[in-house]
């Protein structure tokens, strides 16, 4: 226990005694604490005490990492045990701090093929590490909520999803859903003599590119010319927006 002493030496035979050694003083432990979580995530924090007249040290800085005023910051996965050393004395608490440290789920979203708002336009989210089981937390335009890992909306707009994993530990992220594109041909003639030709236009806003099909010569133009087969011929054309929307 913390306190002085001196030391004299007796020897046996004679029965004879040293005088006292120089005064040896005994510092006291530093008393330490967890006054936050245990258990954390991945760039989530936690604290330790005290936080004044000394220094923290961590033995795996590479899992947490504390600093002298008693903040601890998650850097990996793993465990790591932290040490407090007190400035006045040089002494360290015996039995350090253990801290847990989880890895936090990263989280993506699919738009199923599209970015723009089509029919039965759906949303999931994709989640990689964490713990399972995850929780969903979405919210969009209009006042648009969900807690499944996918949805189906009916608006354009900001989507956002948060994913909390078995730990506690969370992320999110958001994606942009486009208006619905939706080109329309048009300036063309429905009924005409055998031989004729008849003009195809398409009608597209952000239009970036248009691809019509075999029996137009696979044109990559907004506009062509046809002589239809007798007696009828189908025409199609993909036309693709700026936002790779088709």
């Amino acid at each position: 226990q913390a306190g002085t002493a001196t030391f004299s030496y007796v020897l046996y035979l004679t029965g004879c005694q040293s005088e006292p050694s120089q005064m040896l003083t005994v510092h006291a432990l530093p008393i330490t604490e967890l006054t936050g979580e245990a258990s954390i995530c991945e760039e989530s924090v936690t604290t330790v005490g005290p936080t004044t007249n000394g220094t923290w040290s961590s033995n795996n800085p590479l899992v947490a990492q504390v600093n002298a005023q008693g903040l601890v910051t998650g850097i990996s996965q793993g465990m790591a045990y932290l040490t407090f050393t007190n400035a006045l004395t040089g002494c360290s608490n015996i039995n350090p701090i253990e801290i847990q440290v989880h890895h936090k789920p990263e989280v993506s979203i699919d738009f199923y093929g599209s970015v723009c708002l089509r029919d039965n336009a759906q949303l999931g989210a994709i989640v990689q590490g964490g713990t399972p089981s995850f929780s969903y937390v979405w919210t969009g335009p209009g006042g648009f909520s969900g807690n499944t890992k996918d949805i189906f909306i009916t608006l354009n707009g900001e989507y956002f999803v948060s994913v909390t994993d078995n730990k506690g530990c969370s992320a999110q992220a958001s994606g942009l859903v486009y208006q619905r594109f939706e080109p329309l041909i048009t300036g063309f003639q429905s009924t005409i003599c055998e031989g004729d030709s008849t003009s195809l236009s398409v009608v597209a806003n952000a239009a970036a590119s248009f691809q019509w099909g075999t029996n137009a010569n696979n044109s990559v133009s907004p506009q062509i010319t046809v002589f239809p087969d007798v007696p009828s011929e189908t025409f199609s054309v993909t036309v693709t927006n700026n936002e790779g929307c088709s």
